[in-house]
């Protein structure tokens, strides 16, 4: 899929001319305007979806090792570890009947891989560290590695950082299934406003203040509250519906 998106027509998918400039901060979403953020949700016979899944050649490199294993999972729990900055934690707590039903992914970058076999932690010959599928990729907007499973159900996305440790099932069960809802998400420990987080940031230089301000501002301009929780009643209709897309 490229960077603009792909047109669907009569249940076919047509793929554009890619771009040739490619940035590192790649505005997944295909940088529409609002008016064309808007169109895209109605229902017409065609439409082009900016889908965010991209690289010059077009779609994420994915070994040909990994594709397979990735396109069985039903059930993911998912981890993104670039630059070398975060160990791997074993997640704990799952029952052993919910191992076999749940794929644990951890995509990392070659930074990240070499800064763990530096540290004795090795890749195994099923590409796996303990429970966790090791798949590494360079090209992976870190919050979207859950879009590379095609026949995934759910997903559960955990903070390199952190440790899980609660069985997945039961985690889908109290969250989504009593509840009947599509999206959960977590209250980060130290702030709840994407506004505070950009400025963390740009001070952990994660991000240059010219990159991170395209994204405030787009944050503003599809409405996203200041206040210091998100509410889905304050934010506009496509900006709420882009987040569900996302995910």
């Amino acid at each position: 899929m490229s960077r603009n998106g792909a047109l669907h027509e009569g249940g076919k998918m047509i793929i554009p001319e890619q771009q040739t400039e490619v940035t590192r901060f790649n505005m997944f979403t295909g940088n529409q305007t609002s008016e064309q953020q808007d169109e895209s949700f109605k229902m017409n016979e065609t439409v082009q979806v900016h889908c965010g899944f991209y690289s010059q050649n077009g779609g994420f490199n994915i070994s040909n090792e990994d594709k397979p294993y990735m396109e069985t999972c039903q059930v993911v729990v998912a981890i993104c570890a670039f630059g070398g900055g975060d160990d791997l934690y074993q997640p704990i707590g799952m029952e052993e009947s919910s191992f076999s039903k749940v794929c644990y992914v951890a995509f990392w970058d070659s930074i990240t891989l070499h800064t763990q076999e530096s540290e004795g932690h090795i890749v195994g010959q099923d590409r796996t560290i303990g429970k966790w599928r090791i798949v590494v990729m360079n090209n992976l907007p870190k919050m979207l590695g859950h879009g590379l499973f095609p026949r995934a159900k759910y997903s559960i996305w955990v903070d390199s950082k952190s440790q899980f440790r609660r069985d997945p099932m039961g985690v889908l069960e109290a969250l989504l299934w009593r509840s009947n809802s599509v999206l959960a998400i977590s209250e980060h420990g130290a702030r709840s406003s994407v506004y505070d987080e950009a400025k963390a940031v740009v001070k952990e230089n994660k991000a240059t203040p010219e990159e991170v301000e395209i994204q405030m501002t787009k944050y503003h301009r599809d409405g996203l509250p200041e206040d210091k929780r998100f509410s889905g009643k304050k934010g506009r209709y496509n900006a709420i519906c882009g987040i569900v897309c996302i995910w």
